[in-house]
């Protein structure tokens, strides 16, 4: 039987980080004199890369400002309206020591803020790298950031059985696109409707049901 390694996403499926993410989005667009959506439509620019989610609304040069914007409150206040999932932290740890799996996070979160966050909940320890997106936007898509941990971190992956953990359908899609197995979970911000039309591998309810995949 292969070694399992699971790339795990971070928004939806290690922390609920809807609050931090909603308020900062508020601040971006009353910063650029632009009605903010509904709940709902904020809600849907949770997992896509902030410049798609932005792209919506501006064009050019001030798309990379209201990123930019959204940053200043999410740096300083954003990123610490966080919970961590319930049975996340016992799954990481049981995966990192008793299975002895390999563990990265693959976000479209930015690569600094990523970083600090798994850093601040205690969770560094158990993965062998957490990978984001680029600050300016062109390193973004879940399917790169996949790709490039399996050409870069990872050698040999035909000896591996490869999981992509995510709730949304981006992380299938994602995987998907890499060759590699998907896990949907359906707590976070994504659909069950959308995961099982992206093509997910396995859904689960709650984190800790990927132990008993075999």
């Amino acid at each position: 039987m292969k070694e399992k390694i699971f790339l795990v996403d971070l928004d939806g499926t290690i922390i609920n980080s809807s609050r931090g993410i909603l308020n900062s989005f508020d601040y971006a667009f009353e910063k650029m004199g632009v009605l903010t959506p509904s709940k709902e439509i904020l809600k849907s620019f949770i997992g896509p890369p902030l410049h798609d989610s932005f792209g919506l609304y501006f064009e050019g040069k001030d798309i990379q400002k209201a990123v930019e914007v959204f940053r200043e409150y999410y740096s300083e206040k954003g990123m610490f309206e966080i919970e961590v999932y319930e049975g996340v932290e016992e799954t990481i740890k049981t995966l990192s020591e008793s299975c002895k799996c390999k563990l990265f996070v693959a976000t479209s979160k930015d690569d600094k803020h990523a970083k600090e966050i798994i850093k601040n909940i205690g969770l560094d320890k158990y993965f062998e790298k957490v990978v984001g997106s680029s600050a300016d936007g062109t390193f973004s898509e879940k399917v790169d950031i996949i790709r490039y941990i399996l050409d870069n971190e990872i050698e040999n992956t035909d000896e591996y059985e490869i999981f992509m953990v995510g709730d949304t359908k981006f992380d299938i899609i994602g995987a998907n696109k890499n060759g590699i197995n998907s896990i949907g979970v359906l707590y976070g911000f994504g659909s069950e409707e959308d995961l099982r039309k992206a093509g997910a591998t396995y859904i689960v309810e709650k984190l800790t049901d990927i132990l008993e995949i075999k």
